[in-house]
């Protein structure tokens, strides 16, 4: 929809050496842009679970092509895309964070480098060292097995308690203090009781949360926008 009153500029695709006749993929029209400021022109809308792009236009204004307006008239998802299903957003938290994250209030100066092998004297877990954040006293391990929460592991002749043991995604990311700000902690001692700890998935979900609030365009306007946009990228 976007594209398709647009000139044909020649462009070679992959190996082809023949140019082909495609749409200008440079234009753009700047009427959206020009409007989305003006609060008579916009509503506000929260995306819901599941909602896709094509699927709302049409529950909002009876088409599915009217899509494209969603991601012009808002920055936010131009720049970072359409918010995640709860369960795709779990999917990809689990993706990007698929490790083991051990936490101890003791020094980890110099020892449980990274590649060091560990052994939790407990539960007889062993795993690899991947990662390390200092700030939090945490070690992202690779393993196959399950530490206990509060057991003593091993590297070579080192030790440390822990003081808790999950998987990456439902390891704290940082704190934030009452008012909402991120802050640092002492990572040898118990953080604060006002600190509220936020989790890798909680941090991804607010995220996600921030991209369902989206300005859509009035349905008395649609056919309107539509019509000039068109009108413009023709020229463009």
């Amino acid at each position: 929809m976007y594209f398709s009153n647009t000139t044909l500029k020649n462009y070679r695709f992959g190996n082809n050496e023949q140019p082909v006749g495609f749409q200008d993929l440079t234009s753009y029209v700047g009427v959206v842009d020009r409007l989305k400021d003006n609060l008579h022109f916009y509503e506000q809308y929260y995306i819901l679970d599941g909602d896709r792009p094509d699927q709302l236009s049409f529950k909002l204004y009876g088409e599915s092509d009217h899509y494209w307006m969603f991601y012009l008239l808002n920055d936010h998802i131009r720049e970072r895309g359409w918010p995640l299903s709860e369960n795709r957003l779990v999917e990809k938290v689990k993706l990007d964070y698929p490790n083991t994250v051990l936490t101890t209030r003791d020094s980890l100066t110099g020892k449980f480098l990274i590649g060091s092998e560990i052994t939790g004297l407990g539960s007889g877990a062993t795993g690899t060292v991947l990662n390390r954040n200092l700030d939090l006293g945490q070690l992202v391990v690779s393993t196959n097995d399950t530490f206990s929460n509060s057991e003593v592991i091993t590297e070579g002749t080192n030790s440390v308690v822990l003081v808790g043991a999950v998987e990456e995604h439902l390891s704290i990311a940082y704190y934030k203090d009452a008012s909402g700000r991120r802050v640092d902690i002492d990572p040898y001692g118990t953080p604060p009781s006002n600190y509220t700890p936020i989790t890798w998935e909680e941090e991804y979900r607010a995220q996600n949360t921030l991209l369902r609030q989206i300005k859509i365009p009035k349905s008395s306007l649609v056919n309107d926008i539509t019509k000039i946009f068109n009108e413009e990228m023709s020229y463009a």
